[in-house]
Protein backbone atom coordinates (compact mmCIF):
# COMPACT_ATOMS: atom_id res chain seq x y z
CA UNK A 1 0.00 0.00 0.00
CA UNK A 2 1.76 3.40 -0.88
CA UNK A 3 1.91 5.97 1.47
CA UNK A 4 -0.48 8.85 0.28
CA UNK A 5 -2.77 5.54 0.71
CA UNK A 6 -1.92 4.65 4.29
CA UNK A 7 -2.26 8.54 5.25
CA UNK A 8 -5.51 8.75 3.61
CA UNK A 9 -6.82 5.94 4.84
CA UNK A 10 -5.64 7.16 8.94
CA UNK A 11 -7.41 10.03 8.07
CA UNK A 12 -10.17 9.11 7.17
CA UNK A 13 -10.53 6.42 10.17
CA UNK A 14 -9.59 9.41 12.57
CA UNK A 15 -12.08 11.46 11.05
CA UNK A 16 -14.61 8.61 11.86
CA UNK A 17 -13.39 7.60 15.10
CA UNK A 18 -13.81 11.57 16.03
CA UNK A 19 -17.17 11.99 14.76
CA UNK A 20 -18.19 8.49 16.41
CA UNK A 21 -16.76 9.12 20.14
CA UNK A 22 -19.50 11.54 21.27
CA UNK A 23 -19.21 11.15 24.95
CA UNK A 24 -22.84 9.63 25.93
CA UNK A 25 -23.90 10.12 30.09
CA UNK A 26 -24.74 7.00 31.47
CA UNK A 27 -27.59 7.21 33.71
CA UNK A 28 -27.47 7.42 37.24
CA UNK A 29 -31.02 6.08 37.26
CA UNK A 30 -33.49 5.33 35.48
CA UNK A 31 -37.56 4.04 35.87
CA UNK A 32 -40.74 3.37 34.46
CA UNK A 33 -43.54 4.93 37.07
CA UNK A 34 -46.97 2.98 36.59
CA UNK A 35 -49.48 5.81 37.14
CA UNK A 36 -52.55 4.24 38.96
CA UNK A 37 -55.60 6.34 39.70
CA UNK A 38 -57.27 9.52 38.71
CA UNK A 39 -54.64 11.64 40.53
CA UNK A 40 -51.05 10.02 41.14
CA UNK A 41 -48.39 11.40 43.72
CA UNK A 42 -45.15 9.60 44.42
CA UNK A 43 -41.81 10.35 45.96
CA UNK A 44 -38.66 8.56 44.67
CA UNK A 45 -35.75 8.97 46.58
CA UNK A 46 -32.28 9.56 43.76
CA UNK A 47 -28.97 7.74 44.58
CA UNK A 48 -27.16 11.12 43.80
CA UNK A 49 -23.72 10.91 45.57
CA UNK A 50 -21.60 13.19 44.14
CA UNK A 51 -21.62 16.96 43.75
CA UNK A 52 -22.60 18.54 40.42
CA UNK A 53 -25.13 19.30 37.85
CA UNK A 54 -27.78 16.73 36.86
CA UNK A 55 -30.51 16.22 34.48
CA UNK A 56 -33.64 14.61 34.95
CA UNK A 57 -36.33 13.51 32.28
CA UNK A 58 -39.68 12.83 32.41
CA UNK A 59 -41.54 11.38 29.41
CA UNK A 60 -45.43 10.36 29.14
CA UNK A 61 -45.59 6.92 27.48
CA UNK A 62 -49.42 7.16 26.51
CA UNK A 63 -49.81 3.67 27.96
CA UNK A 64 -52.68 2.14 25.93
CA UNK A 65 -52.97 5.19 23.64
CA UNK A 66 -54.18 7.72 26.45
CA UNK A 67 -51.56 10.26 27.56
CA UNK A 68 -52.36 11.79 30.98
CA UNK A 69 -54.10 14.94 31.71
CA UNK A 70 -51.37 16.43 33.63
CA UNK A 71 -47.65 15.71 34.36
CA UNK A 72 -45.41 17.75 36.76
CA UNK A 73 -41.87 16.38 38.81
CA UNK A 74 -40.00 18.48 40.95
CA UNK A 75 -36.44 17.58 42.73
CA UNK A 76 -35.98 18.49 46.10
CA UNK A 77 -33.56 18.06 49.23
CA UNK A 78 -34.93 17.95 52.58
CA UNK A 79 -34.82 21.86 53.00
CA UNK A 80 -35.12 23.46 49.25
CA UNK A 81 -36.30 22.67 45.83
CA UNK A 82 -33.82 22.41 43.41
CA UNK A 83 -36.14 22.61 40.31
CA UNK A 84 -39.58 21.59 38.98
CA UNK A 85 -41.32 21.71 35.66
CA UNK A 86 -45.11 20.96 34.63
CA UNK A 87 -45.28 18.71 31.69
CA UNK A 88 -43.20 16.02 30.35
CA UNK A 89 -39.75 17.68 29.81
CA UNK A 90 -36.26 17.69 31.03
CA UNK A 91 -34.99 19.76 34.04
CA UNK A 92 -31.47 20.58 34.86
CA UNK A 93 -30.28 21.54 38.40
CA UNK A 94 -27.67 21.30 40.86
CA UNK A 95 -26.63 19.33 43.83
CA UNK A 96 -24.58 21.66 45.96
CA UNK A 97 -24.37 19.37 49.49
CA UNK A 98 -24.08 15.85 50.33
CA UNK A 99 -28.09 16.12 51.31
CA UNK A 100 -30.31 13.75 50.05
CA UNK A 101 -32.22 14.02 46.86
CA UNK A 102 -35.92 12.94 46.13
CA UNK A 103 -37.90 13.53 42.84
CA UNK A 104 -41.71 14.28 43.28
CA UNK A 105 -44.03 12.78 40.41
CA UNK A 106 -47.73 14.06 40.01
CA UNK A 107 -49.73 12.70 37.34
CA UNK A 108 -53.82 12.78 36.83
CA UNK A 109 -54.74 10.41 34.21
CA UNK A 110 -57.86 10.18 31.90
CA UNK A 111 -61.38 8.53 32.18
CA UNK A 112 -62.21 5.69 32.00
CA UNK A 113 -58.46 3.78 31.80
CA UNK A 114 -56.76 5.77 34.86
CA UNK A 115 -53.89 4.60 34.41
CA UNK A 116 -50.84 5.56 32.78
CA UNK A 117 -46.85 4.62 32.15
CA UNK A 118 -44.14 8.00 33.36
CA UNK A 119 -40.03 7.60 32.31
CA UNK A 120 -37.95 8.62 34.59
CA UNK A 121 -34.12 9.11 33.74
CA UNK A 122 -31.49 11.15 35.80
CA UNK A 123 -27.88 11.69 34.09
CA UNK A 124 -25.35 13.84 35.01
CA UNK A 125 -24.60 16.83 32.75
CA UNK A 126 -21.71 16.40 31.12
CA UNK A 127 -19.80 19.51 29.28
CA UNK A 128 -18.56 18.87 25.86
CA UNK A 129 -15.18 18.47 25.61
CA UNK A 130 -13.78 20.22 22.36
CA UNK A 131 -11.63 18.70 20.55
CA UNK A 132 -7.46 19.59 21.15
CA UNK A 133 -6.04 21.82 18.19
CA UNK A 134 -2.66 20.24 19.00
CA UNK A 135 -4.01 16.92 17.38
CA UNK A 136 -4.86 18.88 14.08
CA UNK A 137 -1.12 19.84 14.36
CA UNK A 138 -0.17 16.47 15.18
CA UNK A 139 -2.29 14.51 11.90
CA UNK A 140 -1.12 17.45 9.91
CA UNK A 141 2.66 17.34 10.85
CA UNK A 142 2.57 13.38 10.38
CA UNK A 143 0.77 13.54 6.82
CA UNK A 144 3.20 16.02 6.11
CA UNK A 145 5.94 13.64 6.95
CA UNK A 146 4.62 10.57 5.09
CA UNK A 147 4.35 12.87 1.66
CA UNK A 148 7.81 13.77 2.03
CA UNK A 149 9.42 10.78 2.70
CA UNK A 150 7.82 9.59 -0.43
CA UNK A 151 8.79 12.45 -2.28
CA UNK A 152 12.70 11.92 -1.42
CA UNK A 153 11.78 7.99 -2.27
CA UNK A 154 13.02 6.91 -5.76
CA UNK A 155 10.76 4.97 -8.16
CA UNK A 156 11.95 1.57 -8.66
CA UNK A 157 12.33 1.01 -12.35
CA UNK A 158 11.79 -2.50 -13.56
CA UNK A 159 13.47 -3.62 -16.86
CA UNK A 160 12.50 -6.22 -18.88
Amino acid sequence: MSYSRQFAASVLALVLALSAARADATAVFADTVLVKGPEYLTVLELPLDAIGSYKVTATDLKWLNAPLQALSFGVFTATQSLGSLQGPGTLEFYKASSDKVFLQIYARTTAPKYAGLVSVVVEPKVAPVPLPSSLVLLVSGVGGLLLRRRAARPECVKFA
